[in-house]
This record gives structure tokens, C-alpha cells and sequence, in this order.
């Protein structure tokens, strides 16, 4: 009888220990310290969304454009504190397109920012490196330069279709901008915003492709096509990419 009792108790402890131990261990598991970040971009031409494509819009300044391809990539997403201080936000780059709007960025700190720090292409290991058939954002022959990625890279930025001004015949353009040398890298204006843990912010941007026409003539044929990696060497791709900065701001 002592010795059943014995047992009985030995039991008891046991269990009460591993109790005792899984139950401490829920209750010191932290909480956790990072919510969520997603991008909601809208593809415009000055005010107007770019809704379908191959239709004409009709801007404010008198021209007129038609999209047959509006596509970017965007990555090395960071969130910016009012020291100046970065976050970078984990996740994987994201290819903006037409007709698409939300994208799930990845985990964030929690915290106050002010604004969004960001790479339109690529990095240099992703830009270099041929992507699986089974990766959507990278796997996109309408993104690469030739028929497979090479050392060219990643085309970063893709907007064809048609321009012109009113009254006048529209004419194609076609504008593949890529390679190292015209890399951007962009932040956005002071804004406070907030990451709650555990939550999802959403930064809503316009993304403004009549800017890339900014400060070009485009009754000239000449100014309208920038196609291959040679062609992005040229002062014509150099402006093209310069005004690249233009084309994020808030959407009001």
C-alpha cells in the first residue's frame, strides 16, 4: 500500500511539473512587435486611371495616350522614421501592374514612420539570376530584354502604346527602361503613419506614367522608342528614367 502511494504521488508530481512548465511557457511567449505592410497603386496618366487598356485618355495638357503595357518593379521596400532611420520591410519584390492594385508587402516593425523608402528594379542578385517558371513575379518574358534573362537584366520599368496631341495622328511608342545605369532609387514625401503589431497598413500611391513624357518631344519619332539594353545608354533613356521620380505621390 506504501508503495502504490508512492507511485501515485511520483505521478502527480510529474504531471504537475509538466503542467506546471508548458503552462509558464504560454505565458512567457512574447507578443509580437510587427504588423503589416501593403501598397494600394493605382495606375494613372495625370488624373485619369488607367481602367482598360488600348482606350484613349485624353490629359489635360492636350495629349493623348493609349496603353498597350504599364508594368514595374518595385523593391528593397523601406519604411522611414523622422530621424531618418530605416526599416526595411521583409518581403519579396512586387511587379506594379494595370491590373493589379493591392499589394501584400511583407512584415514591418512596429511604430511611427514618415515615409516609404523604395527601389524601382531590381537588386543585383535578382537581376542577374535567371527566376523558376513557378515564380509570377519574375518569370515575365514581357520583363526581360531578350528571350531569357542575361546579363542585361530585368527590364524595370515596361509602358508602350500610342501618343499624340489632339488633332493630330497618334504614333507608338515603346519605352523598356533597365539595366544598372538606370536604376531609382525613391522616397516618398513626409507622411505620418503608424505600424499597430499584428495589424495591416495600407499606403495608398498613384502611380503616374504620363510623367515619364515629361521634358520630351514626342512629335519626334526618334523620342519615342527606348527598347534594348544599347538604347539605355542613350540621353533619350537617361531622361526617361530621371523623371521615374515623378511618377509616385499620394493618392488624395
Amino acid at each position: 500500500m506504501k508503495n502504490l502511494y508512492s507511485i501515485t504521488l511520483i505521478i502527480f508530481c510529474i504531471a504537475f511539473t509538466q503542467c506546471k512548465t508548458r503552462n509558464n511557457s504560454e505565458a512567457i511567449q512574447p507578443a509580437s512587435d510587427k504588423g503589416f505592410l501593403t501598397l494600394h497603386l493605382h495606375s494613372v496618366l495625370d488624373s485619369l486611371e488607367i481602367e482598360t487598356l488600348d482606350s484613349v485618355y485624353s490629359l489635360s495638357d492636350g495629349k493623348k495616350i493609349s496603353v498597350s503595357k504599364a508594368a514595374l518593379y518595385i523593391s528593397s521596400i523601406m519604411l522611414v522614421k523622422a530621424d531618418g532611420s530605416l526599416h526595411p520591410v521583409e518581403g519579396n519584390p512586387i511587379l506594379v501592374t494595370t491590373e493589379t492594385e493591392l499589394y501584400k508587402v511583407g512584415k514591418v516593425p512596429a511604430g511611427n514612420y514618415s515615409s516609404i523608402k523604395f527601389d524601382v528594379g531590381l537588386s543585383v542578385p535578382a537581376n542577374t539570376t535567371a527566376p523558376i517558371a513557378s515564380d509570377t513575379v519574375l518569370y515575365q518574358p514581357e520583363m526581360w530584354f531578350g528571350k531569357t534573362v542575361n546579363d542585361d537584366g530585368f527590364v524595370f520599368v515596361n509602358f508602350a502604346g500610342k501618343v499624340g496631341f489632339a488633332g493630330k495622328p497618334m504614333q507608338d511608342f515603346k519605352y523598356r527602361i533597365g539595366t544598372r545605369r538606370n536604376m531609382n532609387t525613391l522616397q516618398t514625401a513626409s507622411r505620418s503613419f503608424s505600424i499597430i503589431p499584428n495589424n495591416t497598413f495600407i499606403v495608398h500611391l498613384n502611380v503616374n506614367y504620363a510623367k515619364l513624357f515629361s521634358g520630351i518631344d514626342i512629335s519626334q519619332k526618334e523620342n519615342l522608342m527606348v527598347t534594348t539594353p544599347l538604347d539605355n545608354a542613350s540621353s533619350l533613356a537617361q531622361k526617361i528614367a530621371s523623371n521615374i521620380s515623378m511618377m509616385f505621390e499620394y493618392e488624395e
